[in-house]
């Protein structure tokens, strides 16, 4: 008699004498199985603990389903054994053929002591089968409460989408078990203001709120009394920028080089986007901060400028300026939800795919080169009959006959042109002394940012 027939016969003094004899207890039979898989099969746990006494691992599979005992006893929740094959080796992570594992196997039954130690013995909590469905899955699918509340306990994605794009919360609401939603919502919640940074969002939100207040008005006149020069000294920033970023690309290759041009391509097409005369309704000026605070964490795309184009700059800087809270608080929102829906896609974009994503943002920056060029003129809205239109400060538009300086002349304190684009580049005339100056500023820009850049390294110890 072999040691496999006295298991299936379960003659437990017929198997201790095969043993002592010096039979192997991982010997396999004709269909693949080993002494364990047979105990485990027909729970013997008696025989299984002596096969373990007698040198037996888990280092086989099961031939057809390619489950290992671990998974078995995993699943029938024999805590003490699944310890013992943990001490002696067996690993927690092999996968059967439908790469389901011994914690997918123990929450998909509910054992949830079994759980914990699966983890102890580091099994990945947020491991996926052949249909993306993980421990959470499975535990909220088969309705075990206690098992879904252990695996958040310890860290386990609560929005996993399996294949079909369902996610645990979907599965508890299509099974309407309240309890499992109200658990995987409390969790949802927590998760959420674990892995946003509160502080850095409000500092980035009254950083963005203090720069308006701030600069908006310095800047204004800049623009309006030294145009060129101002242009020139962004031009410079944004030039040194380009250097900052492009160091971060690990490999050059043709993807790296073709999102380059695609992110210069969007970057030069903001130009033909054809100005906004705004609004002041609750949903557009949350899109209008979602779109400002996305465009200034993103190197090289002006917060300012897309506020330009959807047409309430004006709006928001006067509602700084009044503390115009019906303004400010859509728009403030705004920001949080933007930092918040960027900085996960920006970490999601740049682990799966890291040198096109930086080749993207180095062609922006590249391309907005273009929108900043200080040597161009503004391009102004006006109608069929060539008269321009002007803004009041009521947010009421009006068209005024007339050459455009006598029109600029014309302009009333509250009054301002539409801005639709610019035309017109050039290059510099290096015969007037206002070129130079222009030119002497776009360095001073360059030179700033490369000065930062080295303070930046020498901080860090990377330099």
């Amino acid at each position: 008699m072999t040691l496999h027939q006295a298991i299936l016969e379960e003659d437990t003094n017929k198997i201790i004498h095969l043993l002592d004899s010096g039979h192997s207890a991982d010997s396999l039979d004709k269909e693949g199985w080993s002494p364990l898989m047979l105990a485990a099969a027909s729970e013997q746990m008696d025989v299984f603990e002596l096969l373990l006494d007698h040198g037996a691992r888990d280092q086989h599979v099961e031939p057809v389903t390619k489950q290992s005992v671990l998974m078995q006893v995993a699943s029938s929740g024999h805590l003490k054994i699944v310890e013992r094959l943990l001490k002696v080796g067996a690993n927690p992570n092999l996968w059967d053929r439908d790469h389901t594992t011994a914690l997918q196997f123990a929450s998909a039954s509910g054992k949830v002591e079994v759980i914990s130690l699966l983890l102890d013995h580091g099994a990945l909590i947020d491991h996926q089968d052949r249909s993306r469905r993980t421990a959470l899955t499975l535990a909220v699918v088969n309705g075990h409460r206690s098992s879904a509340e252990r695996l958040l306990e310890r860290g386990a994605w609560v929005d996993p989408p399996n294949l079909e794009g369902l996610t645990p919360l979907m599965f508890a609401v299509k099974k309407q078990n309240r309890e499992m939603v109200k658990l995987l919502l409390k969790f949802k919640i927590r998760e959420f203001f674990e892995k946003i940074d509160l502080r850095f969002i409000i500092m980035i939100v009254l950083g963005a709120l203090i720069g308006v207040l701030s600069l908006a008005r310095l800047l204004e006149f800049l623009f309006k009394e030294f145009q060129v020069p101002t242009w020139a000294f962004f031009f410079g920033l944004i030039l040194a920028s380009v250097l900052g970023v492009s160091k971060f690309i690990e490999r050059w290759n043709i993807i790296t080089f073709v999102s380059m041009i695609l992110g210069a391509a969007g970057a030069v097409l903001l130009l033909f986007v054809p100005q906004s005369e705004g609004g002041d309704s609750f949903v557009y000026l949350v899109i209008c901060g979602v779109a400002a605070i996305s465009s200034m964490i993103i190197p090289g795309v002006s917060g300012s400028f897309v506020l330009l184009v959807m047409g309430n700059y004006q709006l928001i800087l006067e509602a700084v300026v009044d503390v115009d809270f019906k303004v400010l608080l859509p728009f403030s929102l705004g920001c949080i939800l933007g930092i918040i829906s960027l900085s996960h896609l920006i970490s999601w974009v740049f682990q799966k795919y890291r040198n096109a994503a930086v080749g993207v943002i180095t062609g922006f920056i590249i391309g907005s080169l273009l929108l900043i060029w200080p040597w161009k003129e503004q391009n102004y809205s006006h109608n069929s009959d060539g008269a321009y239109a002007v803004k009041l400060n009521e947010g009421t538009l009006e068209y005024r006959s007339g050459g455009i300086e006598e029109v600029k002349q014309g302009l009333g304190l509250d009054e301002e042109l539409i801005v639709v684009g610019y035309k017109d580049w050039s290059l510099p005339d290096l015969s007037e002394s206002s070129s130079w100056y222009a030119i002497v500023f776009a360095f001073l820009g360059f030179f700033i940012v490369l000065c930062i850049d080295r303070f930046g390294r020498v901080k860090s110890g990377n330099d």
